[in-house]
């Protein structure tokens, strides 16, 4: 029998409703598939209208003959003679009002912490059973209410249930049960023409992933995370084989089965990266990768059912439909049951996740119904991200301007916008000609009318760049106007005469007529160089010993010492290359030499080299990838691998350099090459070479193929990993044989370094290196009358005496100890006129003239000297000693 009991807001019982009172009671429940919420449970009662109960705020049903299920009222709505009310399962929204203040539990007994989490309900909640397979709990749960705790226990393996006991008109208790599993072992068995009245089964092949790079709890630095934890540092045997140094997880025999099919008839891992964010331990976190890649290996199959009976949440049934040969045995994670007739409808099976597009669709079709149902908070994110779509351009027919977010792009898993896309028609498959701009510059791309239908066609269309962010314009895209007070490199001038003016020796510059004139600041002609030939090949050398004319056909040299450059440059055909930097820079500096903490073996050294050279020097890390794959497939990117001992004709180096003639060693060869380039560092290092790389491509080893047709700028500026890969040994390289296997490398060193931050001499950083503080007290310039606080104070949280770091490369100037008022205290200067002081240190690691990077310790944060207690009192100087600025200014604390 199926009665309604029904409730007041203080939870008083108003009046029981019987069977024979009732039009429908229908139960709906879902079990979240990505533990992201509670279970989705919901109750719809249509009764005869009783103003007893039309005010009513509760109403619950029994579950078995102690317990029930209670559901707080959304809504009540009438009409004639009957009452709708519609609830949802009150737990989720009472506990959401109790807070857990500060919770740490470390390898604590599941049992033991659900107490200690309910203690804070103060005996109002209480916990009924807990499975004794659960494992042990550890993690942070800060600020956080009761009903975000037991979301993040479900994440790390467990389901939850809530019930009600009820005597005479009181609710007398509320119980939490804790499952491994909600549900049992079934023996039913549900047969198609019998107790089950349909049967269909759905397939989904979508978001197959054979191989998963698990990320855990990213370190706190300041006012964020940093680094993620991962398990590269673990080497599995079994389930899966996963040697150390990997970090990544693959089922092979999934890919064999349902990777992606490469060229040569191989299949290729289909991978992605998965985060959990309260996993702190690396051997934990592989655990739950593996558990996470055995859901997504393979296809879903979902089989929905309408059957005669009910079947619980959870439980493990048998479903048949022998026409088709379906058997399928598998457990019930949706049900719908109508508790008057017994009759329902049940999903088993894999718990398929809809396509947005669906879901926005069942959202949208759902807003007429809304009064009787309350929208998930999951439903209300789709449609905010519908509407985002919409306003993006991202509908059906956005517009000629498109805004991308980094998923559209495929340059991260963020929905934020990356960059924006203007186009010649109302959308991409019907434009040809697109301007893209982002952080990175403005660029120009074509295409034929339909060749590209997507974003990422777009974004990883070839291009012509017109204004990086190096301030550097292409001038393809100058036409026209007058330029004054400015510098020109690299380009072709087509008119009579040139005039330069400056407050240098030399004031004028006139070509006419064949002939190059020079002339002093006062007007005054002091040479004349003439030019014949010039309807062949030519080459300009500038050098600060002066000007050099050399036709290309015949290598016949003319110098004229005219010009005293500043700096020794040199163009071919008018491109201008830096021999002293091997490329632009990003403008922060040069690398400092430091490498980040998960770099720690000689090889990753070698690589991260490569990686932070290329990356400052204006690279994507696409292009830094591709420059570590080749270097891998060449020399392991050892700058002293020689091919045959220093016998002629074999390579040298990390990139092999080859003389082709067979008349020098690859090491001399190689020399020779630097010579030209006037590169003076020691040759067998990573820099030097790294320098000639770049050198060498500009200055004619770099040719472009049909197939991979980009300049070597376009190369540096590629955000594919294997078009970048394969575009430099193509067009640098240049084997006869080539090695696809390469692409592989550089994706394993993108993956392992492309989170990882590059520092350099210019960088700042927080002194407090991954460390939870508290701003105590901050900066204020008040001028000497003993209340100025020149720095800010940062208070380590918990007690905790963690090292304290340089917050920016530079030279130890002056050390401290025992001041009445800094206590230990040590000054260290940086470049550009600037100084920092870290003041209060219990104890002092570096010593005066120590020169120090991002990753030295100073010394222990104390509380020595004039403090109340333990912290850092940091302080930052521009111009000189003591003349204080905002630290706040230099670094995001």
């Amino acid at each position: 029998m199926t009665d309604v009991y029904f409730f007041n807001d203080y939870q008083k019982l108003i009046k029981v409703v019987t069977q024979d009172y009732l039009f429908q009671v229908t139960q709906e429940r879902e079990i979240t598939s990505d533990k992201s919420e509670l279970m989705n449970d919901t109750l719809t009662v249509v009764t005869k209208y009783d103003e007893k109960i039309n005010e009513a705020g509760f109403m619950a049903v029994r579950e078995n003959e102690s317990s029930f299920s209670l559901y707080k009222i959304t809504s009540i709505s009438d009409s004639q003679d009957q009452l709708s009310f519609t609830g949802v399962n009150f737990a989720a929204d009472e506990l959401d009002s109790y807070i857990v203040k500060d919770l740490r539990p470390k390898n604590e007994k599941f049992e033991d912490f659900a107490i200690r989490l309910l203690d804070v309900t103060e005996g109002d909640w209480i916990v009924s059973s807990v499975s004794q397979t659960l494992k042990s709990v550890s993690g942070t749960f800060y600020y956080i209410s009761v009903k975000e705790a037991l979301k993040t226990l479900q994440s790390i393996g467990c389901e939850v249930t809530f019930r009600i006991s009820i005597e005479g008109s009181k609710i007398v208790g509320k119980y939490i049960d804790f499952y491994d599993a909600i549900g049992v072992e079934s023996n039913t068995r549900y047969e198609y023409g019998s107790n089950a009245l349909e049967v269909v089964k759905e397939v989904s092949k979508n978001n197959i992933y054979t191989s998963l790079i698990g990320r855990g709890k990213g370190e706190e630095v300041g006012d964020g995370y940093g680094r993620r934890l991962e398990f590269t540092d673990v080497s599995w045997t079994s389930p899966l084989s996963k040697p150390k140094g990997q970090n990544w997880l693959e089922d092979k025999e999934m890919t064999a089965k349902f990777g992606i099919p490469t060229k040569n008839g191989g299949m290729r891992k289909r991978e992605k990266v998965v985060i959990f964010e309260d996993i702190e331990d690396a051997e934990e976190l592989l655990q739950a990768t593996y558990e996470a890649l055995v859901e997504t290996n393979r296809p879903l199959v979902q089989f929905r059912s309408k059957i005669i009976g009910t079947e619980k949440i959870g439980n493990t049934v048998t479903i048949h439909r022998y026409d088709r040969n379906y058997h399928y045995k598998t457990r019930v994670f949706q049900t719908k049951v109508d508790l008057l007739t017994g009759q329902g409808e049940m999903s088993i099976g894999d718990q398929l996740t809809r396509s947005i597009t669906r879901q926005t669709s069942s959202i949208q079709n759902g807003l007429s119904t809304l009064d009787q149902k309350k929208m998930t908070f999951y439903q209300s994110t789709e449609i905010g991200k519908y509407q985002d779509d919409i306003m993006r351009g991202a509908g059906k027919n956005g517009g000629s301007i498109y805004l991308v977010n980094g998923i559209e792009a495929g340059v991260s898993n963020s929905r934020e916008s990356y960059e924006q896309v203007f186009m010649d028609g109302p959308k991409i498959e019907l434009s040809e000609h697109f301007m893209i701009q982002n952080s990175e510059g403005i660029s120009f791309k074509k295409c034929k009318k339909g060749e590209w239908t997507t974003v990422q066609d777009v974004h990883n269309g070839s291009s012509k760049t017109a204004w990086t962010i190096e301030s550097i314009f292409n001038a393809d895209f100058i036409q026209a106007g007058t330029l004054s007070a400015i510098n020109i490199e690299g380009v072709n001038i087509y008119g009579s005469k040139i005039e330069t003016i400056n407050d240098g020796q030399y004031g004028m510059l006139r070509m006419q007529n064949g002939t190059i004139q020079f002339f002093d600041k006062k007007g005054k002609s002091f040479g004349l160089l003439t030019l014949t030939n010039l309807d062949k090949p030519s080459i300009l050398l500038q050098h600060n010993d002066g000007s050099f004319f050399m036709d290309a056909d015949s290598a016949t040299l003319t110098h004229s010492k005219v010009i005293n450059l500043n700096a020794p440059k040199v163009l071919v055909n008018g491109v201008s290359i830096n021999t002293g930097s091997g490329g632009s820079g990003n403008g922060n500096g040069s690398w400092d030499g430091t490498y980040p903490s998960s770099v720690t073996s000689d090889r990753d050294k070698r690589y991260w080299q490569i990686w932070a050279l290329a990356v400052l020097n204006g690279m994507t890390k696409a292009a830094a990838a591709a420059l570590c794959g080749n270097a891998q497939g060449e020399s392991d990117a050892n700058p002293k691998a020689d091919e045959a001992n220093g016998e002629k004709g074999f390579g040298y180096g990390i990139w092999q350099w080859t003389d082709s003639n067979g008349q020098l060693s690859g090491r001399d060869y190689m020399i020779s090459l630097m010579n030209k380039a006037g590169i003076t560092e020691d040759p067998d290092t990573t820099e030097a070479q790294f320098k000639l790389m770049m050198w060498h491509a500009e200055n004619g080893q770099w040719i472009a193929t049909n197939d991979y047709p980009y300049s070597f700028g376009q190369f540096k500026q590629l955000n594919n990993v294997a078009t970048a890969t394969t575009a430099f040994e193509r067009n640098f390289e240049r084997p006869a044989t080539t090695h696809p296997e390469r692409v592989d490398y550089a994706n394993d060193w993108y993956n392992k370094f492309q989170g990882l931050e590059v520092t350099t001499s210019g960088a700042w950083v927080n002194p407090l290196h991954n460390v939870s503080y508290t701003a105590t007290q901050e900066w204020s310039n008040i001028q000497d009358d003993g209340k100025m606080h020149g720095g800010i104070d940062l208070a380590p949280n918990g007690g905790a005496t963690p090292p304290i770091y340089a917050a920016r490369t530079g030279t130890v100037q002056q050390v401290v100890y025992n001041d009445e008022v800094g206590g230990n205290y040590i000054i260290v200067k940086h470049s550009d006129d600037y100084w920092t002081y870290y003041g209060h240190l219990a104890s002092v690691n570096v010593k005066q003239g120590d020169n120090v990077s991002t990753s030295s310790v100073l010394g222990i944060c104390g509380a020595t000297g004039k403090a109340t207690g333990v912290h850092l009192h940091f302080e930052v100087w521009k111009g000189g000693l003591w003349q204080r600025i905002n630290p706040r200014d230099v670094i995001k604390f």
